[in-house]
């Protein structure tokens, strides 16, 4: 996937974004039920530990936490399966475009009509309510 989206990503497409889109289309092709395709984020969540923000790049490097790298991956992965829910495919993959060539703010607001603060908000009830 990384590969075959690689003409419309760059510097300013967020790793979420970019490693969730990979993943929708990993689990797409494999579907499990969301709990046992998201064990780290669904044990965060039962710990009443829903994440406060969207993974940041960092959170992608493995440094010794595979239970953060996994609440990343996973994180990034519902991200984008809640643009394709809520927004649709199509506007999924023009956030997607947007994001690679002018940015995260500026694809909320252009393609989504919102904020990350309140896509960040949505997406922490997503979890609740999908994983809780």
């Amino acid at each position: 996937m990384h590969v075959a989206t690689r003409s419309v990503t760059g510097p300013a497409t967020p790793l979420w974004l970019s490693e969730g889109f990979a993943d929708l289309a990993a689990h797409r092709a494999a579907p499990r039920p969301l709990a046992a395709a998201a064990p780290a984020l669904t044990a965060a969540v039962a710990r009443d530990e829903v994440p406060r923000a969207l993974p940041d790049d960092a959170a992608f490097a493995f440094d010794g936490d595979s239970g953060a790298l996994d609440r990343a991956y996973e994180g990034g992965w519902l991200a984008c399966r809640l643009l394709a829910d809520r927004w649709g495919e199509e506007r999924l993959r023009a956030f997607y475009r947007a994001a690679g060539t002018r940015g995260g703010q500026a694809a909320f607001r252009e393609v989504l009509g919102t904020t990350r603060a309140e896509f960040t908000a949505a997406w922490r009830a997503y979890l609740r309510e999908k994983l809780g």
